[in-house]
């Protein structure tokens, strides 16, 4: 979905509901979510976890801003890979928080 959206020509995109930085941040956050539970899916610990999320989604980061150089009307941005980086640590962290709920508040546990 990621790709997808990167892939709109910059013309196309001028009614965005909120600022480039904070679409930016949400969208990733919800690749940080996926991607700390898959790790947490497959037995890493909860830290460790956070930090692979966090690395993946930043190095994606790196990737969808260079795809973005070549779609026309966008351009590439480090600011934008600092709110990716913001968007998938907040994801990661909610995921984390998800886990400890679930483990803790409601009983469920995980391996």
């Amino acid at each position: 979905m990621i790709f997808a959206v990167s892939s709109i020509p910059g013309e196309d995109l001028s009614t965005l509901p909120a600022p480039d930085y904070i679409m930016h941040t949400i969208e990733y956050s919800g690749l940080g979510i996926l991607l700390c539970w898959w790790r947490l899916a497959e037995g890493e610990r909860p830290l460790k976890a956070l930090v692979q999320a966090v690395i993946l989604g930043c190095l994606y980061g790196i990737t969808d801003e260079f795809h973005q150089y070549f779609v026309p009307g966008r351009s590439t941005s480090v600011s934008d890979w600092l709110a990716d980086t913001v968007g998938t640590t907040a994801g990661a962290s909610i995921a984390l928080m998800m886990r400890h709920i679930y483990s803790q508040v409601l009983g469920v546990h995980f391996r």
